[in-house]
């Protein structure tokens, strides 16, 4: 009896305090993250000692599943489709460089290999929940630049869900590179399952429930199907969340996801708060002080990558310098992902980084709200500082940018290209296939021989012969295809702003060149940098895309020279002019001149 009061004595005044954070977060504009840290580690064992993390452990790990199941009840397929080539490129270079530049720090400041993987992942993520709070804040949502940017964090997402798969499928006895790699393939394999296959039999089972859609249904629909995956994700030894994040991803492709949405988003946003209250109670003002330095280096460095990347890869698909500067600074702040990800790492990474991610989600949330008004500013102060050169190579690398990539979405030449040649490949493939199973059934059933001008010849081999000649145009037009799909990836992809023929042919082949070496050279850079060996598999695209450089390049050298000729020897292009009395038999088709 004595544990149930205190239980629930704690548990009131978690209330309570949760209660205070949310009118601190009202009367300080600032988003409710913030003010639940905060509160949690002021009552928590590490300073006030008011409540025991035991004590609501099982409501934060019920909070942890309510919020992975609203930010997948807000995702979708179609919703991802939707954003766009350009936010699924900017959103996978930016976790992508931050993860890199991260991991390199971590190593830098002597932590192991995993410890700086668990690093790298919590700092390469922005927090769409805090982002979205701190524009609406500031009354900026209808800004043109944010529907980009929310596009660029659903890509975010769904990475850090990936992430976590990824990690929660690791454990604390050490990891090989063959460990990483089948705990990626592991990952991958139960998000398409879940997609492909309990998605199937999720809308048959849906379509029979739908007949009673009253709310308390849809809630009570939502949670058991919530718990349900989750249980399924521990069963096979990953975090429950995971299964929960499934669980609103099935439930947001149902026709009335919207509805529940709608329902369920109360309870969600109440047990979501017992989790930053949770991750609250776990922070130590002593311990973050003990590694202040090492705090504040991280901070620093992901704030100033996330910074730059973003602002770099914003103006290449956009030509916004100002717009670019902002975004920059818009997707600063850290959260939720970054603290379960950092939670993962109890018992396995050599320090508590459930500190340094609370302490980054205040750092990063604080700063971006500060320094969003006066992107104006700081837009000034980078272009004075850069050098004009630097500029206009900008410009001319967003206008690069911007036609290529718009040559792969939709309506543009590369896609109704690749559209039309793969409509084209598959037909001609299905006659391939029909041809190997004749060839097949051929040996089978037609093993017998007959006798010609004296030989004797099976008739499977008659049979097979035929067959082989008919598969000759379909091979040739599936090799066509596959020669116009890669002619138009070449054009598009060595497309240069330069008009001076001989500037072009030059870029090209030199940026080939530099690509190819790049290619040969990622092995030894992985290794300087401490990367994984999963990091060596970069090199392939980098060879082909320089490949494919070097190609054009070259290709365009016959073209152009000819072009020179035909300026400058007369012999190519000009007439042949005769007189009236020359002597010579003149032929019919020379121009004579009067």
């Amino acid at each position: 009896m004595a544990i149930a009061e205190t239980f629930f004595i704690e548990f009131d005044i978690v209330l309570i305090f949760a209660l205070i954070a949310g009118v601190i977060s009202l009367r300080l504009k600032i988003p409710p993250v913030i003010s639940l840290l905060f509160i949690g580690m002021l009552i928590g064992p590490n300073v006030l000692g008011y409540v025991n993390e035991s004590s609501i452990g099982l409501l934060s790990e019920i909070g942890a599943i309510m919020l992975l199941l609203m930010v997948g009840v807000e995702f979708s397929i179609s919703k991802l489709l939707s954003t766009g080539l350009r936010a699924i490129l900017v959103g996978s270079v930016l976790v992508f460089m931050s993860f890199l530049v991260m991991y390199q720090i971590a190593t830098e400041l002597d932590f192991n290999f995993i410890t700086s993987l668990y690093i790298a992942a919590m700092f390469s993520l922005s927090s769409t929940a805090i982002i979205i709070k701190v524009l609406e804040q500031k009354g900026m949502l209808k800004r043109q630049e944010v529907p980009f940017l929310i596009a660029i964090l659903i890509i975010e997402d769904l990475i850090a869900v990936f992430m976590l798969t990824f990690f929660s499928s690791l454990n604390s006895k050490g990891i090989a590179g063959g460990d990483v790699i089948g705990s990626i393939i592991f990952s991958l394999a139960i998000m398409l399952f879940s997609y492909l296959v309990i998605k199937k039999l999720f809308e048959k089972f849906s379509a029979v429930f739908m007949n009673y859609q009253a709310e308390e249904n849809l809630v009570f629909f939502s949670f058991a199907l919530a718990l349900g995956m989750s249980i399924l994700a521990s069963l096979l030894k990953l975090t429950p969340s995971i299964g929960a994040f499934l669980a609103g991803s099935l439930i947001a492709s149902l026709p009335n996801g919207k509805s529940f949405e709608r329902v369920i988003k109360p309870f969600t946003l109440v047990f979501s708060s017992f989790f930053f209250l949770s991750i609250g109670l776990l922070i130590d003002p002593k311990a973050i002080l003990g590694s202040a330095v090492t705090t504040s280096v991280l901070i620093a460095s992901f704030m100033a990558g996330v910074f730059i990347f973003t602002s770099i890869t914003v103006y290449l698909v956009s030509s916004n310098g100002k717009a670019a500067v902002l975004s920059g600074l818009i997707m600063l702040p850290i959260g939720e992902f970054s603290l379960l990800i950092a939670k993962e790492s109890a018992g396995i990474a050599s320090i508590n980084l459930v500190g340094i991610a609370s302490a980054a989600v205040l750092v990063t949330t604080i700063a971006s709200s500060l320094l969003m008004k006066r992107y104006g500013k700081i837009y000034g102060s980078i272009t004075g500082f850069v050098h004009p050169s630097t500029i206009e190579f900008a410009r001319s690398a967003s206008e690069y940018t911007t036609k290529a990539i718009g040559a792969f979405e939709p309506k543009g030449e590369f896609y109704e290209v690749f559209a039309r040649q793969l409509k084209i490949s598959f037909k001609y493939s299905i006659y391939l296939a029909i041809a190997s199973v004749l060839i097949l059934l051929s040996g089978i059933f037609l093993g017998t021989s007959i006798s010609i001008a004296g030989f004797s010849v099976y008739l499977s081999s008659i049979a097979t012969g035929i067959i082989v000649i008919l598969c000759i145009y379909p091979a040739f037009r599936i090799a066509l295809s596959i020669a116009k799909i890669a002619e138009t990836f070449s054009k598009v992809t060595t497309w240069t702003t330069s008009k001076n023929a001989a500037v072009k042919i030059t870029r090209k082949i030199l940026l080939g060149a530099f690509l190819m070496l790049a290619a040969i050279n990622v092995p030894t850079i992985t290794n300087i940098l401490k990367l994984p060996a999963l990091f060596d598999l970069i090199a392939i695209p980098l060879a082909i895309i320089g490949i494919f450089f070097i190609w054009n390049g070259i290709k365009d050298i016959p073209r152009k020279m000819k072009g020179f000729l035909g300026r400058h020897v007369d012999i190519f292009n000009d007439e042949i002019v005769c007189e009236q009395n020359d002597l010579v038999c003149l032929p019919k088709a020379l121009k004579i001149k009067k």
